[in-house]
């Protein structure tokens, strides 16, 4: 399993490779971070607010999705599926 994270910059400021780079650093992400300067993956994915979140199997199909805060239920469900495949 693989977790990525993608960054969909809102202002300008959070355009900056090296900006993002100092707070995926400083938050110790240690998985990929993209940053979707354009929002194709944001379009593609039909995100409208923040955090999105999307479990997507090995075939590109979506498992799980979920917009906004609160809870995630079914986020555990999906993914132990997964790793059961």
């Amino acid at each position: 399993m693989q977790v990525v994270s993608v960054h969909f910059p809102e202002f300008g400021f959070q355009r900056d490779d090296k900006l993002v780079r100092e707070n995926v650093s400083k938050l110790n992400i240690d998985y990929p971070v993209a940053v979707d300067r354009d929002g194709e993956l944001w379009d593609a994915y039909k995100n409208r607010i923040w955090p999105a979140i999307h479990v997507i199997d090995k075939s590109g199909n979506i498992r799980y999705q979920k917009f906004g805060g609160g809870r995630r239920d079914g986020l555990e469900t999906a993914v132990k599926a997964l790793l059961a495949e």
